[in-house]
């Protein structure tokens, strides 16, 4: 949910789109996705593009919201929640100090209870017995504090209303914004790893200039949920360096806990496309030449160490 800040004019991004400069390249890279017969017999690899991906999810296309939201929603559904260190608690606390109010919160003591209770079907392989509409409508209050935290500044309904009570914070999301975000939590339900067969999963993790979205197991996956400029999902300069930047520069104590980052990709949410290749290959195909990744990540050391 960070905003992308590739900072070419450091020695650092210089250096690294130098040395990185094919970034184009990866639009011609396929998603290699597989997929199994209903007998399971027969396996098809998909030679698909990612710019030939069709739009599935079309509704509130353009809204930060439900990009914010899925993002929360997938953090809950891999990783739970930390209340007392995730950043929507510290947009909760910046609004209450804007506004002068002390003392308990049972506005957000109730949220944390539902969002709590809900979080095993949401955890679920196949989320059964979920109520989405509440889970998305919860997310949707969790990612506009969150927002707050990261703006240092009230935005949304809480710029408009910071004393919002808790069925105007639970109607920030419109119904086609409920509608879009749900679609995609259960595509994500479906494309993206078990939770519970995922070892070691962890969301927003430091890196050395914002934080990655997801890390499930080895793979290191950035989500896109907005389809800009039409319908197609797409991988610009932004997003490749995005990338790049975080997988050279991850938290090393948490990248030691799941052996390494093996894969790296991207899963776009809005068309249910999952893009990942190896993380040697990621950067062999943006150097234009052979690159291991344990070299690539000691010399981006000494460049922003």
């Amino acid at each position: 949910m960070t905003r992308t800040n590739w900072p070419t004019s450091t020695l650092f991004g210089r250096h690294m789109e130098q040395r990185f400069p094919n970034w184009q390249a990866l639009r011609g890279i396929p998603t290699g996705a597989t997929s199994t017969s209903p007998d399971g017999t027969l396996t098809f690899n998909e030679i698909r593009l990612v710019g030939g991906a069709p739009l599935l999810v079309p509704e509130a296309r353009g809204s930060s919201l439900v990009g914010d939201t899925i993002h929360v929603l997938l953090q809950l559904r891999y990783t739970g929640i930390d209340w007392k260190r995730d950043g929507s608690r510290f947009g909760r606390d910046d609004v209450r100090r804007i506004i002068g109010q002390t003392g308990p919160d049972p506005v957000w003591q109730t949220i944390r209870q539902r969002v709590d209770s809900l979080l095993p079907f949401l955890q679920h392989p196949q989320m059964e017995q979920l109520d989405t509409e509440e889970a998305v409508r919860l997310a949707a209050v969790i990612g506009l504090h969150n927002a707050v935290n990261i703006r240092k500044l009230p935005v949304g309904l809480l710029a408009e209303n910071p004393r919002a009570d808790l069925d105007e914070l639970l109607a920030v999301a419109s119904d086609e914004q409920v509608e879009a975000t749900a679609k995609m939590l259960h595509l994500a339900a479906d494309r993206l790893p078990d939770p519970h067969q995922v070892g070691h999963a962890y969301s927003s993790v430091s890196t050395y200039a914002g934080r990655a979205d997801l890390l499930l197991d080895g793979t290191l996956l950035e989500v896109k949920a907005i389809a800009p400029r039409g319908r197609a999902p797409m991988i610009n300069r932004e997003y490749a360096y995005q990338l790049l930047w975080y997988l050279l520069t991850l938290d090393p104590r948490v990248v030691g806990t799941v052996g390494g980052v093996r894969e790296v990709g991207w899963y776009y949410a809005r068309h249910g496309l999952l893009w990942v290749r190896s993380a040697d290959e990621f950067l062999s195909v943006m150097a234009g030449r052979t690159v291991v990744l344990a070299e690539a990540i000691a010399e981006a050391d000494t460049l922003h160490g």
